[in-house]
């Protein structure tokens, strides 16, 4: 029988003292022994993993991740500037994951790393090392993108447009050159010139309907095409292959990113910058989005100036929530219960199925039961925002008039769940918080009632 020459304790050997246990114990508890032996090998060398060895553009404040290794109880990560690792500018060990920030990393500096594994019986290799190299400035935000006519759409498609109802679309839809009958799934109405469907708080364009409708598509849908090949040919990118096009955890600061290949968010992330910050975002290859995960914007960020420029096919995974400007060369599907804060630019078809689209909004003027100083002209209710949200949102409405408002959020079943505003109102637009810590995720109904004026909207909750 071959065996392991695996030591024990570091006092003897199991092949040295076999015949003798096999004698006194027996084959099965010798054999067992040794599976037992093994087990307490040293660990496996780590693989490291991202970023890609030789990968530019690192941020200074940059996550490093490795293949966990077998066995393994801990980690010891070294990064330097040299390759002898005689300097070193992170040294840490008892690492529990096997993925770790490092930060405070010089501008335009050339970094190695690498990583050993370690477990009771001992400490394995270091891996081979790689290297990355940092940001010869800290990113500025790049150009806006202009959309021109296209971004008077919620949904643009040149192919289909399909959904399996109920979908949810606020804002405007449209479709060229295919015509009306390539729109499924809205039990469209028909009127001059577009149409409406309960599934859309907005209007339904196609290229075979009265005019201006036609030019007015053919406009938007080359004005598509354009901001596609503007965001495509953005030159001196401040981050490429970032993460290795893996998103899940990530914060995203404002910049021009760069990937030859899909990218994917197998979990939630962070979109962080102001008010004014500009995201573009070129990906070669697909876009995927797991289900469930939920893009986040923080420090005032908007999703009207997040651009999605993907060559290939975007995927929104199932009750996955998404943010921004989706520009695809192809297909743009989402999924159950997906939602996006944003606008979907597609170049061939969109698939929804019981989904939720939003057109972006400014969020400047959020002031809560504030009253702006120039007179509306007619009553209105906004929509929400941010929509989809958790826990709370901001509703803007305006009436020309002093007059008593009304308005209240009821459930899907019609139940009235709160009532926001019911009072005398001074002319102007106002605006109102709601909360709803207290209410389960789903869709919600507002709906104003004011000098004979009524109008609802949906929202979405989702927490």
């Amino acid at each position: 029988m071959k065996t392991k020459n695996v030591t024990l304790q570091n006092t003897f050997t199991i092949p040295k003292i076999l015949p003798q246990i096999t004698r006194l114990l027996g084959t099965s508890f010798v054999m067992a022994l040794m599976l037992f032996s093994t087990a307490l090998a040293q660990p496996a060398v780590p693989v490291l993993s991202a970023p890609a060895d030789s990968a530019m553009s690192q941020p200074q404040n940059l996550t490093l991740s490795w293949n966990a290794s077998a066995e393994a109880t801990s980690y010891t990560l070294q990064v330097s500037e040299d390759e002898n690792f005689s300097g070193l500018v992170f040294n840490e060990s008892d690492l529990i994951d096997s993925v770790q920030l490092v930060s405070g990393l010089d501008l335009n500096t050339a970094y190695y790393w690498r990583v050993s594994a370690t477990n009771t019986n001992g400490t394995s290799a270091f891996s081979n090392q790689m290297i990355f190299t940092t940001w010869e400035s800290v990113p500025t935000s790049p150009d806006s993108v202009n959309l021109g006519t296209a971004g008077n759409y919620v949904l643009l498609a040149k192919t289909a447009i399909s959904t399996v109802p109920a979908s949810v679309i606020t804002g405007d839809v449209g479709i060229s050159p295919a015509a009306e009958t390539y729109i499924t799934g809205f039990n469209l109405t028909d009127a001059t010139g577009y149409a409406t469907s309960p599934q859309v708080t907005g209007t339904v364009y196609a290229s075979d309907m009265a005019s201006p409708t036609p030019s007015n598509l053919t406009t938007a849908v080359s004005d598509m095409e354009l901001a596609f090949t503007d965001a495509a040919g953005r030159v001196t990118p401040d981050f490429v292959e970032l993460h290795v096009g893996d998103l899940g955890g990530k914060t995203l600061i404002p910049g021009l990113y760069k990937w030859g290949n899909t990218v994917i968010a197998p979990t939630s992330f962070e979109i962080n910058g102001d008010a004014n910050s500009i995201w573009i975002f070129q990906i070669a290859g697909d876009l995927t989005v797991s289900s469930d995960i939920n893009v986040t914007l923080a420090g005032g960020a908007q999703a009207k100036n997040i651009f999605w420029q993907v060559s290939g096919e975007v995927t929104i995974g199932t009750n996955a929530h998404f943010e921004g400007i989706i520009l695809s060369m192809t297909a743009i599907n989402f999924n159950t219960g997906a939602s996006l804060n944003g606008r979907a630019l597609a170049q061939s078809a969109i698939t929804l199925d019981q989904s939720t689209i939003t057109q972006p909004t400014n969020t400047q003027a959020t002031s809560i039961e504030g009253t702006e100083n120039s007179l509306p002209g007619t009553f209105m209710l906004s929509q929400n925002y941010p929509n989809p949200f958790n826990p709370s949102t901001v509703i803007g409405y305006q009436i020309p008039v002093n007059t008593d408002v009304r308005l209240e959020v009821f459930n899907m079943l019609g139940q009235s769940v709160a009532l926001l505003v019911n009072e005398q109102k001074a002319a102007g637009s106002h605006t109102v918080s709601f909360d709803a810590s207290a209410l389960s995720s789903g869709i919600y109904i507002y709906r104003i009632h004011s000098a004979g004026f009524n109008q609802t909207r949906k929202m979405l909750l989702i927490k």
